[in-house]
């Protein structure tokens, strides 16, 4: 699913917020070597019949050789959860 890459929001939800809850999937060890976190919308998951939104991110570094570092946030309705 495109997603404007200027947009305030995914799947109706801020992308602060969805920043903020990628940071907290970063161990705390590695979070001073964090310079960014990269927010594209995902494909939808189905679960116990529910459509469930899902935004994909991606850490990172402010240098070279740490690891690879990437999850999803599951939105449902506009609300993370």
């Amino acid at each position: 699913m495109p997603c404007d890459l200027l947009a305030d929001e995914i799947h109706g939800v801020p992308r602060n917020l969805l920043r903020r809850r990628a940071v907290e999937a970063v161990p705390p060890a590695l979070r001073g070597a964090l310079a960014g976190i990269e927010l594209a919308a995902a494909s939808p998951i189905v679960s116990l019949g529910l459509t469930v939104e899902r935004v994909a991110w991606r850490a990172r570094w402010s240098r070279a050789g740490l690891p690879e570092l990437s999850g999803f946030v599951p939105v449902w309705r506009g609300e993370v959860v």
